[in-house]
């Protein structure tokens, strides 16, 4: 006998369908910007790298390198070196040189050297080299000394009679010799200004006393100084 059983139906689901997008649908996506603005962005600034590296590489550098030179190498351009103005106040000076006592020594342009002659108080003669320097009076005694007379004993005979502060070795060439700073007396014949007065005595025993007065009576300043270093500094003895 045939089973008549009643059997159900399976019921097979359906595959969903995937629509495609409508052709309005795509139309209606966003369309990507045009990137010509972006180039255009790029391309002018390469233009203005390159521009700026030319610029640069044409420009002339500053040279600061103090290194020497390499030798072999001449120069393009002379260097001419600046002329260092001079701060010695005798320059222009004149030049006076006695052959008989082997010395010069240097005077203002606008003055003369006299020269007088007289008996050393030592023996034989005694020369007088009298000048100006700035009005103010300078004189070289130079006496023989035929009695040959030691040099302090000359110098105690000439600073005896006048008033002395104090003795400083001095140096003139290769000559040594006592420089004294003398205070004017109005007391005495011998000295009516303040002075300053340098004693030598050189390798033939010719006695030197070096003389400048100063404008003052009673006092040496600073300037006088200043100005007797200047005048003994110009001597020279062979």
């Amino acid at each position: 006998m045939e089973n008549t059983e009643f059997q159900p139906t399976p019921i097979i689901p359906e595959t969903p369908k995937i629509s495609e997008p409508s052709l309005k649908t795509v139309e209606s996506l966003p369309k990507p910007k045009n990137n010509w603005i972006l180039i255009a962005i790029i391309a002018v600034l390469f233009v203005a790298v390159l521009y700026l590296l030319y610029f640069n590489f044409n420009k002339s550098p500053v040279t600061t390198s103090t290194s020497t030179p390499i030798t072999g190498i001449i120069p393009t351009e002379t260097v001419i070196p600046t002329a260092i103005p001079t701060t010695n106040p005798t320059v222009g000076w004149k030049t006076y040189t006695n052959s008989q006592y082997n010395l010069s020594f240097e005077y203002q342009p606008d003055q003369t050297v006299n020269e007088n002659e007289l008996n050393s108080t030592y023996g034989g003669k005694e020369t007088v080299l009298s000048t100006k320097y700035n009005g103010y009076y300078f004189d070289l005694f130079i006496e023989e000394n035929k009695n040959k007379v030691s040099f302090n004993t000359f110098l105690k005979d000439e600073t005896n009679q006048i008033g002395f502060t104090s003795y400083t070795n001095k140096t003139i060439g290769k000559l040594n010799g006592d420089l004294a700073e003398i205070v004017g007396n109005k007391g005495t014949l011998d000295i009516l200004y303040a002075s300053l007065d340098f004693y030598m005595i050189d390798s033939n025993n010719h006695l030197y006393r070096f003389r400048l007065d100063t404008n003052d009576e009673m006092n040496v300043t600073n300037s006088d100084r200043q100005l007797f270093n200047q005048i003994l500094s110009t001597f020279k003895f062979q």
